[in-house]
């Protein structure tokens, strides 16, 4: 029987073969594991290295110029630094040092190709600011990031890409895409802007004054519960039955900047004659509070037709009546449209009282 010959490796002949044993072949499972795992290190790696460097104050290769590139390359050449020493003398990774340094022995013009990349972002940079500045909407339409860069192309002949415009836009000019707000065409014609400067003048030279400011104004109820939200269950549906007011009721309210309100509820569509019959009631309830009310007092309308109407005027101006209309467009200025909006937000019959015409 033929004895086995044994075989003895020692040594560097050891080493190489223990490497050897470890390239061998390992089943795919394996390998896929051994893959995933890796990656997930590696991920995990770069991320506390991002997280290092962010913490250290190190810089990224985007915020380096060309000068301070030459100066890390000029460490390398004449200092005969490790890439580590330049790293910490430069305040960079030592990932971005080597990265710089070989990428200059590749290519000899490296700093000069960096140069002209510099001036050609600072002349991007210019030409946006520039058609930014000088964007006429009537002429160019909304401004937007498709027609800025159709534009930039048209006059400047630049070409850059439309996540390059976004940035210049968002992190260096503080512009931020916001919904827009639609206005009626006339809301800002010279006539009405001119209009509503007249009147706030008007206004703080009255509130200046002292004088009393009561706004009057209209609006109409169809149902007694304005509640549009209510806590439930997971799951469960919402859904309230509302009982509609069998006649649509109108009310005119008033309201001063004193605190005091008077409102009046019917049933017919407001008018001239509706009006006239609201502002006598209105100046009694007034002369039973104080005599000479008409003195420190005046009436804030809107301009509906028929605050303006001839009948209207002349029932105030004979009632004494002092009165300001206000500005076309300056629904903001009027208090009673949040007393409105207070109105119309809860259940105004929270005890199910009978309403109807009985």
């Amino acid at each position: 029987m033929e004895e086995t010959e044994e075989i003895y490796v020692t040594g560097e002949l050891h080493e190489a073969f223990e490497k050897y044993q470890e390239r061998m072949p390992v089943p795919l499972a394996g390998i896929d594991e051994k893959k995933k795992r890796l990656s997930a290190d590696e991920k995990k790696q770069q991320k506390d290295l991002d997280f290092n460097d962010k913490k250290s104050g190190k810089k990224k290769l985007h915020e380096l110029d060309s000068a301070d590139i030459a100066s890390i390359i000029e460490t390398e050449q004449k200092e005969m630094l490790s890439h580590d020493e330049i790293a910490g003398k430069h305040k960079i990774s030592t990932a971005l040092a080597g990265r710089i340094i070989r990428a200059s022995r590749k290519d000899k013009d490296f700093i000069k190709k960096r140069q002209h990349k510099e001036h050609e972002d600072i002349e991007l940079r210019t030409a946006i600011k520039q058609l930014i500045s000088d964007w006429d909407e009537d002429e160019n339409g909304m401004l937007s990031l498709g027609r800025l860069q159709k534009k930039l192309k048209e006059e400047t002949e630049i070409i850059c890409s439309v996540t390059t415009v976004r940035k210049i836009m968002r992190n260096e000019l503080g512009l931020r895409y916001k919904k827009v707000k639609q206005l009626a065409p006339q809301t800002n014609k010279l006539k009405n802007v001119l209009c509503r400067m007249r009147y706030a003048m008007t206004m703080l030279e009255v509130l200046a004054c002292g004088m009393r400011v009561i706004n009057v104004d209209e609006s109409w109820l169809n149902s007694m519960a304005f509640k549009r939200h209510a806590w439930m269950k997971a799951g469960k549906g919402n859904a309230r039955s509302v009982k509609e007011l069998s006649t649509r009721v109108s009310f005119i309210a008033a309201i001063d900047n004193r605190g005091a309100s008077y409102v009046s509820l019917g049933t017919a569509n407001t008018d001239s004659g509706v009006m006239v019959a609201f502002f006598s009631s209105l100046a009694k309830q007034l002369d039973a509070e104080e005599a000479n009310w008409r003195d420190n007092t005046v009436i804030l309308l809107d301009n509906a037709a028929y605050h303006k109407s001839l009948e209207t005027r002349a029932a105030i101006k004979k009632l004494g009546i002092k009165t300001i209309y206000s500005g076309p467009y300056s629904y903001i200025s009027a208090p009673i449209e949040k007393y409105f909006g207070l109105l119309k937000r809860g259940d105004l019959n929270p005890e199910k009282q009978q309403v109807g015409k009985r």
